[in-house]
């Protein structure tokens, strides 16, 4: 039984060689894995938000593993519980870090306050390699403020953001 189901397998998706898949094999298998891709999202929605480091990691080396896939250069089943397997693991890791700080610091980083009262901390700027014109930028687009005296506060966040709160009456 198995072997026959292997031979099916083998005759819809092909080998495992770049070179030995037909073009209609390569089909079927961009077919699955996108719509093994669409049900990742829904059941991973963070997925594509890109909230942290190990969220961008993950949708790097799906992405890596999906292309092997349809291009036959690795092991069509071994490659889809591989991508179950991270996203399992990365999904286990933000639901732990929930209940952890330490575990939450570790895995997302922490903020970093850049602008307190008005006045640079030149100190975190310098510890997160942010430049002045990159911080008046983000003062400019987000915090609605044309110097750094009219900011209350801005904040490199822990995705790579900086929010910016703007003094109330100015």
């Amino acid at each position: 039984m198995f072997e026959r189901c292997s031979v099916i397998l083998d005759l819809v998706v092909g080998g495992n060689q770049p070179g030995s898949l037909t073009f209609g094999q390569m089909l079927v298998r961009s077919f699955i894995v996108y719509f093994f891709g669409i049900i990742l999202v829904q059941l991973h929605s963070r997925f594509f938000g890109l909230k942290t480091g190990h969220d961008r990691i993950l949708r790097i080396t799906v992405g890596s593993i999906f292309a092997n896939i349809i291009i036959g250069r690795a092991p069509f089943l071994f490659s889809i519980g591989a991508t179950l397997f991270l996203v399992g693991l990365n999904w286990i890791l933000t639901l732990l870090s929930v209940h952890s700080q330490k575990l939450e610091r570790f895995f997302k980083g922490t903020h970093q306050e850049l602008i307190r009262n008005g006045k640079i901390i030149w100190k975190n700027m310098r510890a997160n390699y942010i430049t002045k014109d990159e911080l008046m930028e983000s003062i400019r687009l987000k915090g609605g403020a044309s110097h750094v005296e009219d900011v209350e506060k801005a904040v490199l966040e822990n995705d790579g953001e900086i929010s910016v709160i703007a003094v109330k009456n100015k």
